[in-house]
């Protein structure tokens, strides 16, 4: 029973956790006063790649709102997972983008430990 249990831990180690990056250079006090903190960072990402963000302009002191023409740029300054409170492994540890495939290790590591844990305590046992 304990062993079916050990397997559901996939369920949260392989979340999907919705995220926004954050540009190079943000700097949260030049956001238009018109817009929130998370609209701006939805804006801000490139609609069909999870992984890239627009590079920002300012006028007169606040950042211009991106278009589809603005240069991008890859995830690399950070992000902002939203988890509603809930923490998870993907957002405690930033297995997005880049290191999305800490996750599928994470997998493999935990069944390499089941196959031999089986192993050797089936050989225990039997003595």
């Amino acid at each position: 029973m304990f062993h079916g249990l050990s397997l559901l831990t996939m369920v949260f180690i392989r979340e999907r956790v919705p995220f926004a990056c954050y540009p190079s250079n943000f700097n949260e006090s030049l956001i238009p006063p018109n817009i929130t903190l998370d609209e701006f960072l939805n804006k801000a990402a490139v609609e069909d790649e999870r992984c890239s963000v627009y590079n920002l302009d300012t006028k007169e002191g606040f950042y211009i709102l991106p278009t589809s023409n603005s240069t991008k740029e890859p995830c690399n300054n950070g992000r902002k997972f939203y988890s509603d409170d809930l923490s998870s492994i993907v957002s405690e540890f930033d297995l997005a983008c880049e290191n999305e495939w800490l996750k599928n290790l994470a997998v493999s590591v935990m069944f390499a430990g089941f196959l031999l844990g089986n192993l050797l305590f089936g050989i225990i046992s039997d003595k």
